[in-house]
């Protein structure tokens, strides 16, 4: 992964900038243009976005984007592109959990939830008033705002799901405090993201150029990019035990090549995985399912849980 010199303003930065997650000084710059950076802390490993946005204006970027994108081009995005993975996530669901109430934040259109929960009560949440419309339209009882303003109800869902988002909560110790409030004691939180380290080469250096992404800090929409092992961290001290990280197959990209490369890149990754006993995740993508703890305890466990 190529990184740019760091001018000394950058350096004067890293001297006091610490990991938003762990609170570690002395991240590792990974790009920089101008006064934002992406940097990765290299106690957790979480990259992160600096300086962040505020809450409200993060809140009002996904109010406003996409508002008026042709329908087709939601489909796309949020259907036919993810249908591989999503069917991995919901049978990894299904497999532990019977039918009964299930809440998914950031429901998107609710294709999801439509397409793989129908015997399912069916909750959500979505910031854009539009994509809750859409989601409505089968029957999933959706709140527009965010987790706060839903005043949903304590332990109500056997199952809260939080796909491809994880990105952009600008807290998301708080965030994952709320999933823990309103899950049953016997409920399960489903996470599911792209892998670090393959967002960030896929917007960097010659990658970037074959793929023909926008260079990173012109779309830096995420705030944080995970690995494994910081979501395991985060988890951990939000009073939750890892049950299981599993490698998940890519998106589809629009164009052919790229897709070509990001399937090929996947079935390699899974293969690892596979053989190497789940020891060794290297994406493209990764969920992580996790399970209620009686109470949170003891000190930042540097160990991060095992894939498959």
């Amino acid at each position: 992964m190529s990184c740019t010199a760091e001018s000394p303003l950058m350096r004067t930065l890293q001297e006091v900038l610490r990991c938003p997650l762990c609170r570690a000084t002395q991240p590792r710059t990974i790009v920089a243009a101008g006064a934002k950076s992406i940097n990765q802390c290299l106690r957790c490993s979480v990259c992160f976005l600096f300086p962040q946005p505020s809450r409200a204006e993060v809140t009002k970027y996904f109010q406003s984007n996409e508002e008026e994108a042709p329908a087709a081009n939601l489909k796309r995005d949020y259907e036919n592109g993810r249908r591989a993975v999503l069917a991995k996530v919901a049978a990894e669901i299904q497999c532990r959990k019977g039918p009964g109430a299930i809440l998914d934040v950031g429901c998107a259109t609710g294709f999801f939830l439509n397409q793989f929960f129908g015997e399912w009560q069916r909750h959500a949440v979505e910031l854009s008033p539009r994509k809750a419309e859409l989601a409505a339209l089968g029957g999933i009882q959706v709140r527009v705002g965010d987790i706060f303003a839903a005043f949903l109800p304590r332990a109500s869902f056997d199952a809260v799901t939080f796909l491809d988002a994880l990105y952009y909560i600008r807290d998301p110790q708080s965030v994952l405090s709320e999933f823990r409030r309103v899950l049953k004691d016997d409920g399960i939180l489903v996470l599911e993201m792209a892998w670090a380290g393959s967002y960030i080469w896929r917007r960097t250096g010659l990658v970037g150029k074959l793929f023909n992404e926008d260079a990173l800090l012109e779309t830096s929409d995420h705030l944080f990019d995970h690995t494994p092992r910081s979501v395991s961290l985060l988890l951990h001290n939000c009073g939750f035990i890892i049950e299981a990280i599993v490698t998940l197959p890519t998106n589809r990209q629009h164009r052919w090549f790229p897709d070509l490369l990001c399937r090929s890149y996947s079935w390699l990754s899974r293969l690892i995985a596979k053989f190497s006993a789940g020891r060794f995740c290297l994406g493209p993508r990764f969920m992580v399912i996790a399970r209620k703890r009686s109470a949170v305890n003891g000190p930042i466990s540097c160990e991060p849980a095992e894939t498959r």
